[in-house]
């Protein structure tokens, strides 16, 4: 029997898009297109995970929220409001987020500063703000944001990884010296084990895992050889990662 999931969402076009989606990959689904049906069969079925919306008939997403124990629960919800208004930010109940994202371009620097300085003072747990530069994350920071993020930044920096060879696939920075890299075995590895190759010595690499389609197999023991119809994921220095896809 598969899993189970919730839909509770007033419009019915979304309901049908997320039922066709989540039966596409496997799990059962139960919808309700207001609060008080979408709390009893939660109450009820005990479903798996609740996707909730916030704006609801009857019972609004957080009153349904606050009587459910037990089950996952994922708000897909949208507000629309001048966040740099603090009564705006206020009713939307901002302390009872798990993390806030303030995502704002780069010709508003201000309204950034502005969201993420009002969301720390009203109990954001988490703030990410997106900055554009290190000057504007310096300021973010002292604004109150937990972490600054760089998207344009990180995104190019993974695709010109991967295009720089046709054995990366893919990259994760996570620092300024190390990254994930996602690589195609070569072909002198197919066969041998770690131990074999003795591996982390001699290409100053560590292999955190091989991935199989969208299947990631991590721990592997020091006996366990390579296979063609894999990647690999390893941990490692983009200079090192170099020297051994050339």
């Amino acid at each position: 029997m598969g899993k189970t999931v919730l839909i509770v969402e007033d419009e019915q076009s979304i309901v049908d898009i997320l039922s066709y989606i989540l039966t596409k990959e496997g799990y059962d689904t139960l919808e309700a297109l207001d609060g008080p049906t979408g709390l009893q069969l939660a109450l009820e079925q005990n479903p798996d995970l609740v996707l909730l919306d916030l704006m609801l008939p009857g019972l609004s997403g957080e009153e349904v929220l606050a009587k459910i124990e037990g089950i996952p629960v994922m708000v897909v919800s949208a507000k629309v409001g001048d966040c740099t208004n603090e009564e705006v930010l206020r009713s939307f109940s901002v302390e009872s987020f798990d993390a806030c994202f303030v995502c704002l371009g780069d010709n508003n620097v201000l309204g950034s500063l502005q969201i993420t300085s009002l969301l720390k003072e009203l109990g954001a747990k988490k703030v990410f703000s997106k900055a554009d530069d290190d000057v504007q994350a310096k300021f973010l920071l002292r604004n109150g944001a937990d972490s600054v993020i760089y998207p344009e930044r990180e995104a190019a920096l993974r695709l010109a990884v991967s295009e720089s060879s046709d054995s990366i696939f893919d990259c994760i920075p996570l620092t300024s010296d190390h990254s994930i890299y996602e690589l195609e075995p070569m072909d002198r590895w197919i066969g041998k084990s770690l131990k074999e190759l003795n591996f982390r010595v001699k290409y100053h690499l560590t292999v955190v895992g091989v991935k199989r389609g969208d299947v990631v197999i991590p721990n592997l023991s020091p006996d366990y050889a390579f296979r063609k119809d894999e990647h690999l994921l390893v941990l490692g220095r983009i200079e090192d990662i170099r020297k051994v896809t050339r």
